[in-house]
């Protein structure tokens, strides 16, 4: 009887353990951290923006008393 050899990317085709190449995969590693890092930017400078507005705000109080 007669073997065949399944064809890559067909079921029961051996699998790499990797999900995607490696230069791909390094790119797209890079791509999160970026994205954490302008999140993390975004947050500090709201979080600035909040605590500028906040101390403006008082300031006009104090100086309507």
């Amino acid at each position: 009887m007669d073997q065949i050899n399944p064809l890559p990317g067909s079921i029961g085709a051996v699998r790499s353990s990797m999900p995607l190449p490696p230069k791909t995969l390094i790119g797209f590693l890079l791509a999160v951290v970026a994205v954490v890092i302008i999140a993390l930017l975004s947050y500090q400078s709201l979080q600035t923006t909040t605590n500028t507005a906040r101390n403006l705000t008082q300031s006009v109080e104090l100086l309507r008393r």
